[in-house]
């Protein structure tokens, strides 16, 4: 199979005066180097307050854009988009700690092309590594997903697969619903309504076990998770209400 140019994008924004925000970067920075180990190009868009950060990140990706005050959004978007221009063939938009998920980038671009998907997203295996509030927050919201949208995909994973030709679902969606999390689940939406092809496939992904020690007793983080709930699933409803009062014009 001849080969296409994969490009890991991520955007990414800490705080290193919040203990998790370190752990968070040194997986992050775990994640680039095992991309460059593997010869995987990335993109990074880097939009914390302090240039320390940047300086970091800069060693260990093949582009970086540092551009302070930019929402989850528009980091993402200006990821995908340089990594278009970047001549990328299949586009990773990752977590920047998902270091884990690295193993797995080449079974999940080969079903890609092999299924000749528009787009894949990747299945967890189980919970197992996963804090037990995460794990149900998360399962409720993959439901919420699937009987929204009659289609049973791993939403809250959070990673996304795709062809260039479809990069545009990302690109044109200008973050109507809040240009947080949204910008990973409403251009899904999108490119389902307009019958892309859309897979998933199972991997084995562990949670970052330092990530969880930090984050399953710390009250922050557990709201954090039931604010993102609440905040997709009416982003999810309003677009399907939105997508069938067009349909009926």
């Amino acid at each position: 199979m001849k080969t296409k140019k994969i490009i890991v994008v991520m955007s990414t924004k800490y705080n290193l005066k919040n203990k998790s925000d370190k752990v968070r970067l040194n997986l992050c920075i775990n994640t680039l180097k095992k991309c460059k180990n593997k010869n995987i190009e990335t993109v990074v868009i880097e939009t914390s307050d302090i240039e320390e950060i940047s300086r970091k990140l800069k060693k260990f990706t093949n582009i970086l854009i540092r551009k302070k005050g930019l929402s989850m959004g528009e980091g993402r978007r200006l990821a995908i988009k340089t990594a278009k221009k970047a001549d990328a063939k299949i586009i990773i938009l990752l977590d920047p700690e998902k270091e884990d998920f690295i193993k797995s980038i080449k079974k999940t671009t080969d079903y890609l092309l092999k299924k000749n998907y528009d787009i894949v997203i990747p299945k967890r295996k189980n919970f197992k590594n996963y804090p037990k509030f995460q794990e149900r927050l998360e399962k409720i919201g993959n439901k919420f997903w699937e009987k929204t949208t009659n289609t049973k995909l791993d939403m809250w994973f959070g990673t996304r697969v795709f062809k260039k030709e479809v990069a545009n679902y990302f690109l044109d969606y200008k973050g109507e619903y809040g240009d947080l999390w949204d910008i990973n689940n409403i251009p899904i939406m999108r490119a389902i309504k307009d019958k892309k092809k859309i897979g998933s496939i199972k991997i084995n992904f562990k949670y970052p076990k330092t990530q969880r020690n930090i984050e399953k007793e710390d009250l922050k983080f557990l709201r954090k998770r039931i604010i993102q709930l609440e905040f997709l699933t009416k982003c999810i409803y309003k677009e399907n209400e939105t997508q069938k009062t067009r349909q009926f014009r």
